[in-house]
């Protein structure tokens, strides 16, 4: 992407329908599971877009006992976002983005549990489910989205 291609309110989407050239799928609880995936993601700080780009091989995540798996279906981003990009996450104490560990995008989505593990007690496979990311772990803006349980909140049945 070059510089300023993206304006301050973009509204990122992803394909739903698999394609004949999806990765593999991992099964688990009855659901099929990419182990890659897309993610927005950026390798080094910039004050203009430029270094952010999608990913089309994002390595599914293993959760860890307390953590669900989401299948995003909505995210967005915001200022906030841009300034992390901006300034590194040095505000958050994280390491500086690399090729091999890149960072993230977003702190807010919305989407469908796909996985659980066993200590995570409050929600189940099918939940439909809103999260704002810890500081020290954003990047939302993806197709598969691995979280703490404590950190994602059953989406309320009057919200579409």
């Amino acid at each position: 992407m070059g510089a300023h291609t993206l304006p301050h309110s973009t509204i990122f989407c992803f394909q739903a329908t698999p394609s004949p050239s999806e990765p593999p799928f991992v099964h688990h609880l009855g659901r099929s599971i990419p182990t890659t995936y897309r993610a927005f993601e950026y390798v080094e700080h910039s004050a203009t877009r430029d270094k952010l780009i999608l990913n089309n091989a994002t390595p599914q995540e293993p959760l860890a006992s307390t953590q669900v798996c989401i299948q995003v279906h909505s995210a967005s981003d915001n200022p906030a976002d841009w300034k992390v990009l901006e300034w590194s996450g040095a505000l958050f104490g994280l390491p500086l983005p690399t090729k091999e560990k890149p960072f993230g995008i977003g702190f807010d989505a919305a989407g469908v549990i796909v996985e659980v593990e066993a200590d995570a007690k409050t929600l189940k496979v099918g939940d439909e489910v809103y999260i704002m990311t810890p500081f020290n772990k954003f990047g939302s803006i993806r197709e598969y989205l691995t979280a703490e349980e404590k950190s994602v909140a059953p989406k309320p049945a009057n919200i579409s």
